[in-house]
C-alpha cells in the first residue's frame, strides 16, 4: 500500500541522543531560565557586515544561516565554562513527548546544572516589502507564535526563545531599543488586526493553531497597540540592525 502523505512525515519514536540525556517524559520543573540576551548581541556583531551585505545585495534566504552560524560560534566560546552541550538543527522530538512531523529546532543549549534551553530564529524586514496581502499577513507573526507554541509545549524545556533579527530601512530611524520594540510590537499589530478583519485568522477560525495563535497573541499583548515593555519581550540594537527576543514561558 502507497504511503500517505503523513506516514511519509512521520518520525519513528526511538531514543536519540538528547532522549537518552535528557528523557522525554514528565514536564521539567520550570523557572531556571537562561539569561543569552547578550550572546545574541554578540553573534549580531559578529555578522552584522555580512548580514547588510546580503541585505544590500538583495540575498534573503541566506541571512538566517549566517546569524545561526554566528550564534552558534558565540555560544560554543562558553562551552564546558558555562554549557554542558549546544547542538543545533535538532529534530523536535528529541525535546517533545507531542505528535510531531519533521520538525526542527535551531538550536538547544543544555547548561552544566541541566537546565535546557532552546532557540528559534527568524530574520525581519522592516518594513516588510513583501507578502503584503491581509491573506499574507501572518508571514512573521504566524511563524513567530508557531514556533513559540512549539517550543512551549516541549516538556524538557526550561526556557526558550524566539531571537528575530530585523533588518531595512526602519533599522536607521529606531536607533534605541525602546523605539524599536515600540515599532515593532505595532507592526504586529497591525499583521494581527488585519489578518482577523480579512484574512487567515478570519476565514481558519475553527483551525487548532489558528485558536493557539490568538491566544497567545493576546498573552503577549500583540493584540492592541505598544503602550508598555513586558519582561517576556526586549530589543537590542547594532549599528545598523536590530534584535527582538521573546523569552518563554510565559509567567
Amino acid at each position: 500500500m502507497a504511503k500517505t502523505r503523513e506516514d511519509r512525515l512521520a518520525w519513528p519514536r526511538s531514543r536519540t541522543y538528547l532522549e537518552r540525556v535528557i528523557p522525554v517524559g514528565p514536564a521539567k520543573q520550570r523557572g531556571n531560565s537562561m539569561n543569552l540576551i547578550s550572546d545574541y548581541k554578540s553573534a549580531l556583531q559578529m555578522c552584522e557586515s555580512c548580514l547588510i551585505k546580503m541585505w544590500k545585495e538583495q540575498q534573503y534566504r541566506g541571512m538566517e544561516a549566517v546569524y545561526h552560524k554566528a550564534l552558534m560560534a558565540a555560544l560554543k566560546e562558553k562551552e564546558n565554562r558555562k554549557f554542558k552541550d549546544i547542538r543545533h538543527e535538532r529534530p523536535l522530538r528529541e525535546i517533545s513527548s507531542q505528535p510531531v512531523r519533521r520538525e526542527r529546532v535551531d538550536i538547544v543549549v543544555e547548561s552544566n546544572n541541566s537546565n535546557v534551553h532552546a532557540i528559534e530564529l527568524k530574520v525581519v524586514q522592516l518594513p516588510r516589502e513583501k507578502n503584503l496581502s491581509p491573506m499574507q499577513c501572518l508571514y512573521d507573526i504566524g511563524q513567530i507564535t508557531r514556533d513559540f507554541i512549539r517550543l512551549s509545549e516541549a516538556e524538557t524545556l526550561t526556557s526558550f526563545d524566539c531571537v528575530i533579527v530585523l533588518y531595512g530601512g526602519l533599522l536607521s530611524v529606531y536607533r534605541t531599543p525602546a523605539t524599536l520594540l515600540r515599532e515593532f510590537h505595532n507592526r504586529m499589530f497591525v499583521d494581527f488586526k488585519t489578518s482577523e478583519a480579512a484574512g487567515q485568522l478570519k476565514f481558519e477560525k475553527n483551525n487548532s493553531l489558528r485558536k493557539k495563535q490568538r491566544r497567545l497573541i493576546k498573552q503577549l499583548g500583540l493584540d492592541q497597540p505598544f503602550t508598555r515593555s513586558t519582561d517576556s519581550m526586549r530589543a537590542k540594537t547594532s549599528e545598523k540592525l536590530g534584535l527582538i527576543t521573546i523569552h518563554g514561558p510565559l509567567s
